[in-house]
């Protein structure tokens, strides 16, 4: 906890994950990021988990951690890449942990669209929807109570007195009563919620249908201080255009890093910003914004590239001597191209973030890969 005697502690930022949805080698993994507060090795607060990807265990052991190093969890929206895993992190705290209990943080569009049946429902654990699954289910009813839509599921459990739906429904804000996960729900006035003791706070930022069709979607903020004192991290989880809100964010000098997705996987991607949108002048970011931009969320072949230490000059290409097991297809040396003229910095699994006090990094890399 900080008093007008002690500094604010600094953030560590380690990305489990920085892979895109399809991602499926050892060391390329789905999207997760596990945020640690405190100076050194002393973490003085809980630990926070941007997205839960069904990734996350191969992730967790790669960097020698499990769940009980997560006491919070946040998600973005509810892809499979970003919240597949839930249902496995709710079962092991229980029974590989003695009973650990993330804390999962909700909004209102949240609880009432999917956490209680969709992920997270304490009477039927094995049942774990998609969101096309979901969308199927609803068709072409709109807005549905929990009720209406607990009927559609057919669950013999699910009634209008289910604590676990009338808690949340009721917006009592912290529930307990689950047999796996604790819930606390997110501010409503400011979408925003503490922490812990410490003066960091975690916002949720608005992005609803800009990840294809998805929504409820946000990013996220990490932040603390007021007025002109406050600095803030943000996390784009998905989307696929720069919105003139996180432009201005971005532009924001209390914003000190975006740690933004991008779609590195040849032709332009309707549901991800691709680099040539991100470095695009006019529609992107301004040229002085890119050295704050973290890019995330790549595919194997950029990562293998990359881990390879491979330039768009000396790349293999396919089809050029090397065998197809060794080559790359053109578009990695294209983007290879992109992240070398603008100076880019490309986040990689488990090489940690240090940020001090003021959001800003401690040791700030070189251009290139992190």
């Amino acid at each position: 906890m900080s008093t007008d005697s002690t500094p604010t502690p600094g953030l560590r930022i380690l990305p489990l994950g920085t892979g895109s949805a399809f991602a499926n080698t050892a060391f390329n993994r789905n999207c997760n990021y596990l945020v640690r507060i405190g100076n050194g090795n002393s973490m003085i607060e809980p630990s926070l988990l941007v997205d839960c990807s069904d990734h996350l265990p191969m992730s967790l052991q790669l960097g020698d951690l499990t769940m009980r190093d997560i006491q919070i969890i946040a998600n973005t929206h509810f892809h499979f890449d970003h919240a597949g895993g839930l249902q496995r992190a709710a079962l092991t705290s229980k029974y590989m942990l003695s009973g650990h209990r993330p804390r999962v943080l909700y909004t209102d569009e949240q609880i009432s669209k999917y956490y209680h049946t969709a992920a997270l429902d304490s009477s039927v654990p094995d049942k774990f929807l998609t969101h096309g699954e979901l969308k199927r289910l609803i068709g072409t009813k709109g807005a549905m109570t929990l009720e209406e839509f607990g009927k559609e599921l057919k669950l013999d459990e699910y009634n209008t007195d289910n604590d676990f739906v009338v808690q949340l429904r009721e917006n009592k804000g912290t529930y307990t009563g689950n047999r796996y996960f604790d819930y606390q729900k997110v501010n409503g006035a400011d979408q925003s919620v503490k922490l812990g003791e410490s003066a960091y706070r975690l916002r949720y930022i608005n992005a609803h249908l800009q990840h294809g069709d998805i929504d409820p979607n946000y990013m996220m903020s990490i932040e603390h201080g007021e007025g002109d004192a406050l600095s803030r991290i943000i996390f784009t989880g998905d989307i696929q255009t720069i919105t003139p809100e996180l432009k201005e964010l971005a532009v924001d000098p209390r914003t000190k890093l975006v740690i933004h997705d991008a779609f590195t996987g040849g032709a332009k991607n309707a549901v991800h910003t691709s680099l040539e949108d991100i470095v695009d002048p006019v529609n992107g970011f301004p040229g002085h914004i890119l050295p704050k931009i973290r890019l995330t969320h790549i595919d194997d072949h950029l990562s293998r590239a990359l881990g390879a230490g491979y330039s768009s000059v000396n790349i293999p290409v396919k089809g050029s001597g090397q065998s197809m097991g060794n080559g790359f297809p053109e578009y990695t040396r294209r983007v290879l191209a992109i992240v070398e003229t603008y100076k880019l910095t490309v986040l990689r699994p488990l090489v940690e973030l240090t940020l001090n006090n003021k959001m800003q990094e401690v040791m700030p890399p070189a251009p290139g890969v992190v």
